[in-house]
C-alpha cells in the first residue's frame, strides 16, 4: 500500500506499524523526532500501536540546535 513521508510516496506492507517504518528511516531511535499522521500527532509511545493505513500521510519535524 501507498503512504507519503514528509512528501514522498513509499510503499509499505500492509499492517505496518509507524515504529517499525520509522525504524527502516533511522528515526525511531533518534530523541527530538515528533511526528504526525493525516496532521494529528502520534506521541512516541503510540508509535508500536499506529498501523499505517493506505494513503496516510506522515510528517517527521526533528529538533535541532543552534544559536
Amino acid at each position: 500500500m501507498q503512504i507519503q513521508f514528509n512528501g514522498t510516496p513509499f510503499e509499505v506492507e500492509k499492517n505496518t506499524t509507524l515504529e517499525s517504518f520509522l525504524q527502516k528511516q533511522g528515526l525511531a531511535s533518534q530523541g527530538g523526532v515528533a511526528v504526525a499522521v493525516n496532521n494529528q500527532v502520534v506521541s512516541r509511545e503510540q508509535w508500536p500501536h499506529a498501523v499505517l493505513q493506505e494513503n496516510d500521510m506522515l510528517l517527521a519535524i526533528g529538533a535541532c540546535y543552534g544559536g
